[in-house]
């Protein structure tokens, strides 16, 4: 009844019921016998298809009438449904489609899989090679799926997809087992994918096991290398890299075809990458620094994305020794190079957005440190990169100490020792100590400043030891804060040299000879002002601020003052508290140095009577009795 009145059958056809099973078989066997010839076996042979273009359904019946076809049942509302009104696209509704598939797998078994196998090769031909996999896994068709996954989980790994290939090789179980490139890229696809502990277990079956031929061997100690980012440890990641340089230099082994990765040149710079981040994780910056220098020097990589992964890690490099110009060129290169690529969002790309992240914050430009670091923070997720994510909320935490926001800093700094991610490397354990206690230093807790520098690993790195050495200042220690000082040890990254250079003379200008400091702090600001560190300054503390407030206007530069004249947090929500005048605030900014009244008050061209006056309205307005006690207060309100 319902045909006769011209029902849409195919709609009436997918309304029908599970329980109406057997009705809907009678239906369309109903259907089927009234139409024409040619009809009947279109239905049948395109049937096992996703989506019904002309093309794609002349190719798999070898025939060129489809687009008629298609327009006759578009036209008479029987069987399918247009997807698009643009483009001559249809699909089965779903029902519809299965009864198909049925009568044909009962009328033409063997003719299912050869529809799906074609379907493949024109979908993979046209550019579709996601579907046409699809198409490949419905038809068992394991031979053809290892030649489909072969030929396109590079391009598709270069192009951020990761999940696709898994599909792939999941589905092809043992048969990718047994193959040795397909293994090595599947363990690789899960390197990318997050799944670290997978692939290290996958790389270390092959190293070890007997039958895995030398360049199989060579290939799973290059790709395990690049694990250092995230579950192994720098010596044992170095130790992988060296491995396989050194078969790279002294075997003519065949090496298999792996996502474009094995040439000889391509392996010896992806070896590079994991001995330079192995160092960087290490502590020694430097020697990590020349490492990468020399692997983007080489610009051997044929795949883009290690391309843009060995740029960002240069980046890191440079950026984590002081070196912020060259790092944000590096970082940016990778970013145009993934752009080029259709790669902007690649997941190689979370070294350059942690290096931008500490470019910018090191610049004091904190929105865009923020942004960035979102960024490199989202992709280390996605990615379970571990250190990554260390690094990023070492970063974040150093955001909040240049904010004075002590609290909120500490706070995420405790959240992430709790998250469970596995202990990051040397360096970036120093570099969380660090900032954990300097932000306990700025909000005024001394003790506990000290004693989480004394439970620090030792020997210390150079950031810790200028940690330490600003505790020693706050205590006004002077004796061992210069001792500190002489201690440091010479060479380093350019960061610590100038850091060296800054506390000399901050310590300079208060034993008295505050001329003489504040004309070699100009000097040091001038070789900072190249990368425009300002974080170098800010994040030593009060001290050394005074200094750079001390430098004649005659001989300072537009840096010296894009520091001094960083607002500081407001007081003003205090209600208890008196608006501090700027003369006040400028007498505040010398209490934390050496300086005597009378060196003060000659600092600011004032007599020594009215810098009394200004001391008195200052211990006042701060509610405290001494000069320590104003300098604590006026940290922990962030005037300092």
């Amino acid at each position: 009844m319902a045909l006769r009145d011209g029902t849409d059958v195919a709609s009436f056809v997918e309304r029908l019921a599970d329980d109406d099973r057997h009705l809907a078989d009678y239906l369309t066997e109903e259907v089927l016998d009234r139409q024409p010839g040619e009809i009947r076996e279109f239905l049948l042979e395109t049937s096992p298809l996703e989506r019904l273009f002309p093309d794609l359904c002349d190719a798999v019946r070898d025939r060129d009438d489809s687009a008629r076809i298609l327009d006759e049942l578009d036209h008479r509302a029987l069987f399918t449904h247009r997807i698009s009104a643009e483009t001559p696209e249809y699909r089965y509704t779903s029902l519809v489609r299965d009864l198909l598939r049925m009568r044909l797998r009962a009328t033409d078994p063997g003719r299912e899989r050869l529809v799906l196998s074609r379907a493949a090769h024109w979908l993979a031909d046209h550019g579709n090679p996601i579907a046409a996999g699809r198409h490949l896994v419905r038809a068992g068709a394991t031979e053809e799926l290892v030649a489909h996954t072969r030929r396109w989980t590079r391009t598709l790994y270069q192009h951020d997809d990761t999940a696709t290939p898994l599909q792939w090789l999941a589905t092809l179980g043992d048969a990718a087992s047994a193959s040795e490139d397909l293994a090595l890229a599947h363990a690789f696809v899960r390197l990318t994918a997050g799944e670290q502990r997978t692939a290290d277990t996958m790389l270390a079956s092959i190293i070890d096991d007997p039958s895995s031929s030398e360049g199989a061997r060579t290939v799973a100690l290059a790709f395990r290398s690049l694990l250092v980012q995230s579950v192994l440890a720098p010596s044992l990641a170095a130790a992988c890299a060296e491995r396989a340089l050194q078969r790279l230099a002294e075997s003519d082994a065949e090496l298999p075809e792996v996502l474009g990765l094995t040439s000889t040149a391509t392996l010896t710079a992806l070896c590079r990458c994991g001995l330079g981040l192995a160092a960087l994780h290490d502590g020694r910056l430097e020697d990590g620094r020349a490492i990468l220098d020399a692997a983007v020097a080489a610009d051997a990589p044929a795949s883009p994305m290690l391309c843009v992964q060995l740029l960002g890690a240069a980046a890191v490099a440079h950026a984590w020794s002081g070196r912020l110009l060259s790092a944000e060129r590096l970082a940016h290169r990778a970013e145009r190079l993934a752009a080029e690529h259709r790669g902007a969002h690649h997941r190689a790309l979370a070294d350059a957005y942690l290096a931008l992240g500490h470019v910018a914050r090191r610049r004091h430009e904190l929105d865009e440190a923020d942004a960035v670091l979102e960024r490199a923070a989202a992709i280390a997720r996605s990615n379970n990169r571990h250190v990554v994510s260390s690094a990023v909320v070492a970063e974040r935490a150093a955001v909040a100490l240049a904010r004075a926001e002590w609290r909120s800093g500490l706070d995420l700094l405790a959240r992430h020792a709790t998250s469970g991610v596995p202990p990051p490397p040397r360096l970036l354990r120093s570099r969380l100590t660090a900032v954990r206690a300097q932000l306990h230093l700025r909000s005024g807790d001394l003790d506990r400043a000290g004693r989480v520098l004394a439970d620090a690993a030792r020997p210390l790195t150079g950031e810790l030891a200028h940690v330490v050495i600003q505790v020693a200042v706050a205590e006004a220690d002077w004796p061992r804060a210069r001792k500190l000082i002489d201690d440091l040890p010479g060479g380093g990254t350019r960061r610590e040299r100038i850091a060296r250079d800054m506390w000399r003379a901050a310590l300079e200008f208060s034993d008295g000879s505050a001329t003489r400091g504040a004309h070699d702090m100009a000097t040091v600001a001038a070789e900072a002002e190249t990368d425009l560190d300002r974080a170098l300054f800010l994040d030593a503390g009060p001290t050394v601020v005074a200094v750079l407030h001390a430098v004649p206007h005659g001989t300072s530069s537009g840096f010296v003052a894009s520091i001094t004249g960083i607002e500081r947090p407001s007081v003003e929500h205090l209600d208890d508290l008196d608006q501090l005048s700027s003369r006040e605030i400028d007498v505040i900014r010398y209490l934390p140095t050496r300086l005597t009244n009378a060196e003060i008050a000659e600092q600011l061209y004032i007599s020594l009577n009215t810098l009394k006056t200004h001391l008195k309205h200052v211990y006042r307005k701060l509610g405290v009795q001494s000069r320590r006690e104003a300098i604590t207060a006026a940290e922990q309100l962030g005037l300092l």
